[in-house]
């Protein structure tokens, strides 16, 4: 049963999507919901201010997307306000450093999925402080990997209400 139903505009289209959350939830401490140990190392001495996992679904050109969403931030310096966000976004985008764990991985309810697999697109998005990493991939059929339409979708839903609420 979904969580809620939601209907956003993009924040750089007017495209209006209607999105079925199926599950979410808040982490208060990041480090404790990572792999790798990279990652695990940074965000123990980088804690997050806390973050909102989000799976859900919507349709696209005919065809069903699954979307895994992590929203967090990170607190900065006076003099460097964005520079742990940087390291992260830098951290999260390499590969064998670990990340957050999507909701999925910990046991988060997607019909018709029960991991994310590697054929899919990625991104990590991020204005100021803030920072979503996305994972989205088609229910059924093929994901070409970093698909343009669904890269494309990620961006648009960053800062909409599917990705803060």
């Amino acid at each position: 049963m979904p969580k809620r139903r939601l209907t956003v505009t993009g924040s750089t289209t007017t495209v209006r999507y209607n999105v079925t959350v199926w599950d979410s939830d808040d982490i208060a401490d990041c480090s404790t919901h990572a792999y790798g140990t990279a990652m695990i190392r940074f965000l123990g001495a980088h804690p997050c201010r806390s973050a909102h996992r989000v799976l859900a679904t919507l349709p696209l050109n005919g065809r069903t997307v699954a979307l895994s969403a992590i929203t967090t931030s990170f607190p900065g310096t006076p003099a460097d306000p964005y520079g742990t966000t940087e390291m992260f976004i830098k951290l999260e985008q390499a590969d064998g450093t670990g990340a957050v764990n999507d909701l999925l991985r910990e046991g988060g309810t997607l019909p018709g999925a029960n991991a994310i697999p590697s054929d899919e697109a990625f991104s990590v998005v991020s204005q100021d402080a803030g920072v979503t990493v996305f994972d989205a991939w088609y229910l059924t059929g093929r994901t070409m990997d970093q698909a343009p339409a669904l890269v494309k979708l990620e961006q648009d839903l960053f800062l909409t209400p599917f990705t803060s609420a």
